[in-house]
C-alpha cells in the first residue's frame, strides 16, 4: 500500500484523534457519577493492568477501526477487535515479556510504555508497533536494554499469530515515538526518542521500514541534554522544495515528512533544568537524496530550522499537535498545552515568519493533551482537548498572584472541550 506523506499525516492525525475519543470513552464513567451528568450508551472494556497508551486502526482488515493498549509494569499488550457496531468484546492478549515462560515473574516485567499502528512494510496489512523499557532495579551492575518490536500483521490470523522483529535498544529511557512514512516509498517509518540510564544523551533514532532491524535502514544521532530534552515528536511537512525524480534510480528528492520536536530547557543531571523557556521548537528536514535528517548538534547542517512558540511563562508545556489548516501540504499550525496558564497556545505560520502568542482559553482546567482537527466539517482546524487537573488562583498578601493544581477535575467532573475555529473570521469560538 503506497501512502503519500499527506495520506501517512492524515491517517495517523485521526489516529490520534480516535485515541483522544478512547480515553473520552473510558473517561465518561467518571462523569456519570456527577449529579446531572448522563450519558446514552457506556460500555468499558477490560484490558491488561496500567494502560499506559492506546493505538486505533484497522488490525483484521474489515474496514473497521480497532484497538491496541500498552500496559505499564505488565506482560501483556491488549488488542480490542471491532466487531463492526462499536463493540470491542474480542480481547486478545500478546505476551511480550523477555521471559518466555508464562510464569515470568516481577523482574521480567515488560513495562510497555508506547505502542502505535502503521504498515511497516508496505503489503497492506497495518502492523503494531510496541515500545518496553523493561523494569530495571536499584543495584544492577548492568544497563538493562528496551526494545522496540514490529508485530507483522496478517488480514487471516489474530495478532496471537504474527510474526514480530525486535530490536534492541541500549539506551532505555523511553521519551517518545512516531510512526509515518518519511520518505514516501510506500513503507511506514519509525521514530523513536530516548534517553540513557546516565541522564547525558537522548537519542534521535530512525528505523525504516520495510525491515527496520536492517542497519542500513537506520539512523542514530545523541543530542546531550544539556541541548534541552525533546519531549514530543510529530511528522509533518515543513514545505522545503521537492528536486530531482523522487525515491527510484536515479535517486532524486521526495515529497517527505520532518520532524518537529518540542524542547526543553537544557538539562543537567545533579542540577535540573537551567532557567529557561519549554517552547523551543526544532524541526529537521528530511533529505531523500542522503535518505537521513540532518543532525541538529551538528552546526553547518542544512535543514535545521529553530524557532520558539514565544510563551509568556516558564513553565512545562503540555501535549503538541501540528497541522495543515489550508490543505496546501506543509505545516503552517503548532498548538501547545500551555503550562499551567489554563489556555492552548498556538503559532500559526505566514510566509516565512511564525506568528505567535496566540491563546484560546480553557478555563479553570490544565489540558492533558491536545489534538487538532476539524471536529464539525465547517473546512476549520478545532481543537479537541482532554482536561486533567482544575486549576485555583489564588492572590496572597504580598499581591502575587498564586496557581493552585486541585484533583477535582480528575475525581468529579473529566471534562472534554471542543473548541471550534471561527468560521466568520480568524480565532475561536
Amino acid at each position: 500500500m503506497s501512502l503519500s506523506p499527506q495520506t501517512a499525516q492524515d491517517r495517523f492525525r485521526e489516529g490520534r484523534k480516535a485515541l483522544l475519543l478512547v480515553f473520552l470513552l473510558l473517561a465518561m464513567p467518571l462523569a456519570s457519577f456527577v449529579p446531572g451528568a448522563s450519558a446514552s450508551h457506556i460500555t468499558q472494556y477490560a484490558v491488561q493492568r496500567d494502560p499506559s497508551d492506546v493505538a486505533v486502526g484497522d488490525l483484521d482488515c474489515d474496514g473497521d477501526n480497532d484497538i491496541v493498549s500498552a500496559s505499564a509494569m505488565g506482560h501483556f499488550i491488549t488488542t480490542l477487535y471491532n466487531d463492526g457496531s462499536g463493540g470491542f468484546a474480542d480481547r486478545q492478549d500478546v505476551f511480550i515479556s523477555n521471559n518466555n515462560s508464562q510464569r515470568a515473574g516481577f523482574v521480567d516485567t515488560a513495562n510497555g510504555v508506547d505502542v502505535e499502528i502503521g504498515d511497516i512494510n508496505g503489503d497492506g496489512a497495518n502492523d503494531i508497533i510496541y515500545y518496553q523499557e523493561n523494569i530495571r532495579f536499584v543495584g544492577e551492575t548492568f544497563v538493562r536494554p528496551g526494545n522496540l518490536t514490529v508485530l507483522f500483521g496478517s488480514c487471516t490470523d489474530g495478532v496471537n499469530s504474527w510474526s514480530d522483529t525486535a530490536i534492541t535498544i541500549s539506551n532505555p529511557i523511553h521519551i517518545s515515538m512516531e510512526v509515518g512514512d518519511i520518505n514516501d516509498d510506500g513503507n511506514d517509518d519509525i521514530i523513536l526518542i530516548s534517553m540513557d540510564t546516565t541522564g547525558s544523551n537522548q537519542y534521535i533514532q530512525i528505523y525504516r521500514g520495510p525491515d527496520p532491524s536492517l542497519l542500513t535502514n537506520q539512523q542514530t544521532m545523541p543530542v546531550p541534554l544539556t541541548n534541552g530534552i525533546y519531549t514530543d515528536v510529530l511528522l509533518g511537512h515543513w514545505g522545503e522544495t521537492v528536486q530531482g525524480g523522487g525515491i527510484g534510480t536515479p535517486i532524486g528528492d521526495c515529497e517527505d515528512l520532518d520532524l518537529w520536536l518540542l524542547r526543553t530547557p537544557p538539562w543537567n543531571a545533579g542540577v535540573g533544568y537551567s532557567v529557561g523557556h519549554y517552547d523551543n521548537m526544532t524541526v529537521l528536514e528530511y533529505d531523500c537524496l542522503q535518505d537521513q535528517f540532518p543532525n541538529p548538534m551538528t552546526p553547518t547542517a542544512q535543514g535545521v530550522h529553530e524557532f520558539k512558540l514565544d510563551a509568556e511563562h516558564n513553565y512545562p508545556m503540555g501535549g503538541m499537535d501540528i497541522s495543515d489548516s489550508n490543505g496546501d501540504g506543509e505545516i503552517d499550525m503548532v498548538a501547545v498545552v500551555d503550562g499551567i496558564t489554563g489556555n492552548i497556545s498556538y503559532a500559526e505560520k505566514s510566509g516565512n515568519q511564525w506568528n505567535t502568542q496566540n491563546y484560546v482559553p480553557l478555563g479553570d482546567f490544565k489540558g492533558a493533551s491536545l489534538t487538532i482537527a476539524d471536529v464539525n466539517g465547517d473546512g476549520f482546524s478545532d481543537f479537541f482537548v482532554p482536561t486533567e487537573l482544575t486549576l485555583t488562583r489564588l492572590q496572597d498578601s504580598s499581591a502575587q498572584n498564586q496557581t493552585y493544581l486541585l484533583l477535582d477535575n480528575l475525581r468529579e467532573i473529566n471534562t472534554v472541550e471542543i473548541i471550534l475555529g471561527n468560521p466568520d473570521g480568524s480565532g475561536y469560538l
